[in-house]
């Protein structure tokens, strides 16, 4: 009995602090759907796990989003005449995003100083296809687009260790169209990815027990 509880301690030890991991966040657009996919694997992919999050798929020509929470209705995007993503609804996504990051800005920043504290390195990888249907529209949005890259991944590198930053935009100066596909992968051991998730949970369980107090409290006045 002793040597097998030496040898599970010893798997054990093996599985959570030496075995490298790669955990991948992935978010794609195309012309019909929206996901992220959090995926879980090995080096050489042998193992090998993900789930996938729709975000939004289009019905009756129009772009509806999943409701999450915080959010009072659900989001269409594309214009009305044909469905398609203009620059009003990029401008919109950006809005968005830049508010999610402040509603959960102590949970991202409390991460981050994990990641940084445990040497963890991160690759960006971001393909982006984009067109209005007007090639000189098409050109300055881009700019735009590759400008944003440009910041954002700066300010990225300022905060994690980044290994490397893959970003293509491409115009498509004839059609109609926003595609995107982005990665971020994290090189970490599944000790790191316990103590990430038990953090989200834990800010999640705090921000619904302050939903609570204060929806308590007004209840009572």
């Amino acid at each position: 009995m002793l040597y097998i509880a030496v040898f599970f301690i010893l798997a054990l030890y093996i599985v959570l602090f030496v075995v490298k991991i790669k955990a991948a966040v992935e978010y794609t657009r195309d012309e019909q759907d929206e996901w992220v996919i959090f995926c879980f694997y090995t080096g050489n992919g042998l193992i090998r796990y993900e789930f996938k999050v729709p975000l939004a798929k289009k019905e009756d020509g129009k772009t509806k989003f999943k409701q999450v929470k915080g959010q009072s209705r659900k989001i269409q995007g594309g214009s009305k005449s044909n469905g398609k993503i203009g620059p009003e609804d990029i401008i919109k996504k950006i809005l968005n995003a830049r508010q999610y990051l402040k509603d959960h800005g102590s949970l991202l920043e409390d991460i981050r100083k994990y990641l940084n504290r445990h040497d963890i390195h991160v690759e960006i990888e971001a393909k982006i296809k984009q067109g209005t249907g007007d090639a000189a529209q098409t050109g300055l949005i881009c700019g735009v687009l590759w400008s944003a890259a440009g910041i954002i991944t700066s300010h990225l590198s300022r905060h994690l260790k980044i290994r490397s930053q893959r970003i293509k935009i491409i115009p498509c100066f004839n059609e109609k169209v926003f595609e995107v596909q982005a990665r971020c992968i994290f090189h970490v051991r599944l000790v790191h990815i316990i103590v990430v998730l038990i953090k989200i949970y834990c800010m999640k369980l705090r921000i619904k027990k302050k939903s609570k107090k204060a929806t308590g409290g007004e209840a009572s006045v």
